[in-house]
């Protein structure tokens, strides 16, 4: 027997001594009958436990006919419920080990259709989920991906569900397995499903113990890529939608652990991803706290970001729309200086990536913004060199139509302007290009953009 077999088997057994019933003895199950459906389901599903550590396959099989037939004949009963459900784990486990496949899946099935039919109770459940778990190991030793994803997706889907009982019970298996990397993976999603439910309603208080479970086992299983994008993802979640005023300490703290997570792990590019995603985000309330030094420093990140992460799609996007704000806030001020340096590295990360329709439609969008600036000013070479360069951006998909559409917003705006002011020749030029374009593209997209 398996150290991991052993010590399943004496937790399981030590939940059993509740009762006063006498020591697994080897014998005919068809005689072994109780007197009531509850203590008659405890003794059978207890001397499946004494069969199961004797592997006495036989006796096994022949005791949980029997339990079967018990809940068969009683299956409103709680407590039948309870220990068929525990009868048919322990046979699972056990088929295991006679390496017999479909005896296992066909065990799962009947568990599975066990707890369905009592509308996902948590005592089935908690067995549900020591049968998945304990599958999932087994399928891991065997080789066998497909079925590994296929239990992580149905536990993924009963957490996701807020079946009662399962999270719990996967903070139990831990306490079991907690040097291995499935224990920890599994809770980690777990805990993260209890965050990601708790943020919805606000309800922060229970947000804030899964963040500080999901620390607490980021601490034991920190090598494990699952534990840290859980905690990486319930970090985001939480900041993404703490928008509040009373919520900014909370960002902050967040955010500063998250970026503690990058900076330890640095070489990990989903948890870059997300970092570089936040780091966007925080510009919105850097007027709040820290001004413009707060918004250089958060520049400075997430081009440090890139710089390791540069092939990745999210964090490239990220980069360009930072620079994207940086931009807009320029233009605003009016700090022309400011302005043309970013959007020469925006550019030059166009270039970079010319693949990359994400990057270049920040750079129409900026473009555009600086048309409207240097219109309002009157700096009409500034304002006609954006345009033409706006005129020339290529398409990478001719069906795409948001640049063509930046394009004529900005015809637009500058048509308007030049009405306002009484340059009847310019604003009738502008209108000649505007409805030429109206009239190549037909009803694409730039009739949205406008």
């Amino acid at each position: 027997m398996t150290n991991r077999l052993k010590i399943v088997a004496a937790i399981t057994l030590a939940s059993l001594l509740t009762a006063t019933w006498g020591g697994p003895a080897r014998g005919d199950a068809s005689n072994e009958v109780a007197p009531a459906a509850g203590d008659a389901a405890f003794y059978l599903c207890y001397r499946i436990q004494a069969a199961v550590l004797q592997d006495d396959w036989q006796l096994r099989d022949a005791i949980l006919g029997n339990l079967r037939g018990l809940y068969t004949s009683d299956e409103d009963s709680e407590a039948v419920q309870e220990y068929f459900a525990q009868g048919l784990f322990l046979a699972l486990f056990s088929a295991r080990r006679e390496g017999d496949l479909p005896r296992r899946d066909a065990l799962l099935a009947e568990l599975r259709e066990l707890y369905i039919a009592h509308d996902y109770g948590g005592a089935i459940g908690k067995w549900l989920t020591k049968s998945l778990f304990y599958t999932r190991l087994a399928a891991g030793e065997e080789g066998n991906k497909p079925r590994r994803y296929a239990i992580l997706y149905e536990l993924d889907d009963m957490l996701a569900s807020g079946r009662e009982g399962v999270l719990d019970e996967l903070r139990a298996l831990h306490e079991i397995h907690s040097d291995d990397p499935d224990a920890c993976e599994l809770l980690a999603i777990g805990l993260a499903g209890s965050v990601g439910a708790a943020i919805l309603p606000a309800d922060t208080a229970a947000r804030d113990a899964g963040l500080a479970d999901l620390r607490k086992l980021y601490l034991q299983c920190g090598d494990v890529s699952s534990v840290r994008q859980g905690l990486a993802v319930s970090l985001f979640n939480s900041i993404v939608f703490s928008r509040s005023a009373a919520d900014l300490p909370r960002r902050i703290w967040m955010y500063r652990d998250l970026r503690s997570l990058y900076e330890v792990h640095s070489d990990d590019a989903a948890l870059a991803s997300l970092y570089a995603d936040v780091l966007v985000r925080m510009f919105s309330s850097s007027g709040e706290v820290g001004g413009r030094p707060r918004r250089r420093e958060l520049m400075v990140a997430t081009r440090s970001v890139y710089q390791a992460h540069g092939d990745d799609v999210g964090v490239r996007r990220s980069l360009a729309q930072a620079l994207g704000k940086e931009i807009r806030h320029a233009g605003v001020t009016g700090q022309d200086a400011r302005f043309d340096g970013l959007l020469d590295e925006l550019r030059d990360l166009s270039e970079r990536h010319d693949r990359d329709m994400n990057v270049r439609r920040l750079v129409a969008r900026a473009l555009r913004i600086g048309i409207e600036h240097a219109d309002v000013r009157g700096q009409d070479a500034r304002r006609d060199e954006m345009l033409d360069e706006l005129r020339g951006l290529p398409e990478l998909d001719d069906d795409d139509g948001v640049l063509r559409g930046y394009l004529a917003l900005a015809l637009e705006q500058l048509r308007d302007h030049a009405i306002s002011q009484k340059e009847t020749a310019r604003g009738e030029a502008l209108s000649d290009e505007l409805r030429s374009l109206e009239q190549t593209y037909g009803d694409d997209d730039i009739v949205r953009w406008r």
